[in-house]
């Protein structure tokens, strides 16, 4: 990439870990041109240092003992647990047999294999993967909307345009907070399979058809705030 470079996609996607990933895989898998800025020189963040364990509540009532959440949100990552899976093992990523997990059940899944996988699954439908890349404005049309960002590399700035925008930032793997470009707020409860990729299938152009998204996203997400 040169100085002062624009690029465009449908969505853009601000962190390259377990959460953004699979956000953007699964857009990506659907028709969206999707675009992932990771500030590291690695993908998956705190995730690949993890047991790989994805697992949810075993009745949306056990959901709520983790409490500081949207009930309805809840329900969608209940009610969306089956088809994450089955997206998991299409994809051909390795899962153990079936256990107990806390208040749940759930699989260890090969987690680098599935980054991997949506990483490919990115590029391979006109995405780029972009490392070691910072991002240092997030830029709004009149109504506050986000409409892409700037981004710092070592080969130079480049100014990504985007039709919809998904933030995911960790900090100190314990609070993680995502905004999408749609008017509206969403709290995700405090669950290991808590998401955003709902919001994000949401927000994507019309011309990209995509039937809601699975929740993969790492564990102790507690918040999803989105760009008024």
């Amino acid at each position: 990439m040169t100085n002062e470079e624009t690029i465009t996609c449908d969505l853009l996607v601000i962190g390259g870990g377990m959460a953004g990933m699979s956000a953007a895989g699964w857009a990506a898998e659907r028709g969206a041109r999707v675009i992932v800025v990771e500030k590291a020189a690695a993908l998956g963040g705190s995730a690949v240092l993890s047991g790989g364990v994805f697992w949810t509540a075993s009745s949306r009532e056990k959901i709520d003992l983790y409490g500081g959440g949207d009930p309805a949100l809840a329900r969608v990552v209940f009610d969306t647990y089956p088809a994450a899976v089955a997206w998991l093992r299409r994809r051909g990523i390795d899962m153990s047999p079936r256990i107990d997990v806390l208040h749940g059940q759930g699989y260890q899944i090969d987690i680098h294999a599935h980054i991997r996988g949506c990483a490919d699954l990115v590029e391979h439908h006109g995405g780029f993967v972009i490392l070691e890349t910072e991002t240092t404005v997030l830029l709004r049309d009149d109504d506050g909307r986000v409409t892409g960002a700037r981004t710092r590399h070592a080969d130079g700035d480049v100014t990504v345009k985007s039709a919809a925008a998904l933030l995911l930032s960790a900090i100190v793997n314990v609070r993680v907070t995502a905004m999408v470009s749609s008017p509206s707020v969403i709290d995700a409860p405090r669950n290991p399979l808590a998401g955003v990729a709902l919001a994000v299938a949401a927000t994507l152009p019309p011309r990209v058809k995509t039937p809601p998204a699975p929740m993969l996203m790492p564990a102790r997400l507690v918040a999803v705030d989105v760009v008024p």
